[in-house]
């Protein structure tokens, strides 16, 4: 396994390439829109074919160029995510059977 240095930095450096093909393939005017309505679609993918890793990165590509079009930056989105864990902590949750989603009761 990798040390964490190397791999938030392998991180990064795919976060940069995919917003260098991104921007170059689509442009830089468009928004977030037209990758979250993608990531709909990516998303059942990755729920018919939960053993493809590559469906999963699929999803990680359009979360991050959908907020990166809406004007976060990596840091933006990895500072909320830790204030957003918080608020998830404190939340309650009923366990569900198997491939039913579970929402949070308060």
């Amino acid at each position: 396994m990798k040390n964490t240095d190397e791999t938030a930095h392998n991180f990064l450096k795919l976060y940069q390439a995919h917003q260098s093909w991104s921007e170059e393939t689509f442009g830089t005017e468009k928004g977030p829109i037209g990758p979250l309505r993608h990531l709909i679609d990516e998303a059942q993918e990755a729920i018919d074919c939960p053993d493809d890793i590559t469906e999963y990165v699929d999803c990680l590509f359009l979360v991050t160029d959908a907020a990166r079009r809406a004007g976060f930056s990596l840091d933006d989105l990895i500072s909320a995510g830790f204030d957003k864990l918080e608020v998830l902590k404190g939340r309650s949750y009923k366990r569900t059977p198997e491939g039913e989603p579970s929402y949070h009761e308060n």
